[in-house]
């Protein structure tokens, strides 16, 4: 019997891992349905093309057809493995735009308006760069999260950001900072020799031997324990293909990410009870706005040639020993997102 059972092992479930087993007198079960962060080129910041279609460590989940994307299915990369998609996308931190914040407030998310997040995002942080802006009180240094100014490795991004600002764009220092807009160089989440830093590594890591904390991998959530409408406890698959039921004494907290949760509340019987019932599913309560209303961004590269003689990054790849794996294993995914 557990107090807290945590479902999901990515960026927010090692932060709530973190959190609630600092108090001794909780016991905590964390479930992460993918694998350990072992694998060294989770590490290795050129890594992330190799993870960016990774078989064992990537759902690898695509779209259902996108009207406003001529019916195209986008691929949609989400890390399978502990530190979430923390684990296998491309380090660049940022925290959003504090008007999505305080939109999600008006539309009845109490408590996620921009004042109400922007303490935590201090707390959690350790920004070892040089904004000014560190210095008014934007940026927190003594957090678990590591953010470092990135060191541009061509000369032609500084020429990018000073032809967006020679058109009137804004130049930013510091998209963490006061400002959220504008042409600038942004921030990266890796230590001071170059290894990425995941959820893991900064919130599990440092914890997971406490002796009230109990991690499992490779554990498949299927469904959450009703008592009428209380949940109280949790089905899931582990590694050898048991099925095994877990009880809670106080809550059960959903950090699948923005696909993973929402799906198993339905699978639960918590959504939209017309879905429900064509699914042979049975309602525990119709809640219509579970899995609608998601918001992404599309991931959108632009081609550009360069002039004779200028270094880019993809010159700078090209003598990686794994280089054409990476990118055949990435072209054969590029067309049908473009």
């Amino acid at each position: 019997m557990f107090d807290f059972i945590i479902i999901g092992a990515g960026s927010a479930g090692c932060v709530m891992a973190n959190r609630l087993s600092k108090n001794p007198s909780h016991e905590v079960l964390l479930l992460e349905a993918g694998e350990k962060d072992s694998n060294p080129i989770i590490q290795i910041p050129a890594g992330v093309a190799m993870l960016f279609a990774h078989e064992k460590l990537n759902w690898r989940y695509w779209t259902e057809p996108e009207p406003g994307l001529k019916n195209r299915k986008i691929y949609w990369p989400r890390g399978k493995v502990l530190g979430g998609s923390s684990s296998i996308h491309g380090m660049i931190h940022m925290r959003g735009h504090a008007e999505d914040y305080n939109d999600w407030q008006k539309l009845g998310a109490e408590g996620w308006g921009w004042d109400d997040v922007f303490s935590y995002f201090k707390q959690i942080e350790n920004y070892q760069g040089q904004s000014i802006d560190k210095q008014n009180g934007y940026r927190g240094t003594s957090g678990e999260m590591i953010a470092r100014d990135v060191r541009p490795l061509t000369t032609i991004v500084g020429d990018f950001v000073e032809a967006a600002t020679a058109s009137g764009i804004p130049r930013n220092t510091d998209f963490n900072g006061a400002t959220h807009e504008g042409a600038g160089i942004g921030q990266v989440n890796v230590t001071h020799n170059c290894r990425r830093i995941s959820c893991a590594k900064a919130f599990l890591d440092p914890v997971k031997k406490r002796s009230n904390l109990k991690i499992e991998t490779r554990a498949f959530v299927k469904r959450i324990l009703f008592d009428g409408q209380k949940a109280h406890g949790i089905e899931y698959e582990q590694a050898d293909g048991k099925t095994t039921q877990v009880k809670c004494n106080k809550e059960i907290i959903l950090c699948g990410g923005t696909v993973n949760s929402p799906q198993l509340l339905q699978l639960s019987g918590i959504g939209p009870e017309g879905l429900l019932k064509t699914l042979g599913i049975d309602v525990v309560r119709n809640l219509p706005g579970v899995g609608e209303n998601l918001q992404d961004h599309t991931y959108t590269p632009l081609k550009c040639r360069a002039k004779k003689g200028v270094r880019t990054l993809n010159g700078r790849l090209r003598p990686c020993a794994y280089d054409s794996m990476v990118f055949d294993r990435r072209r054969s995914h590029v067309h049908e997102y473009i």
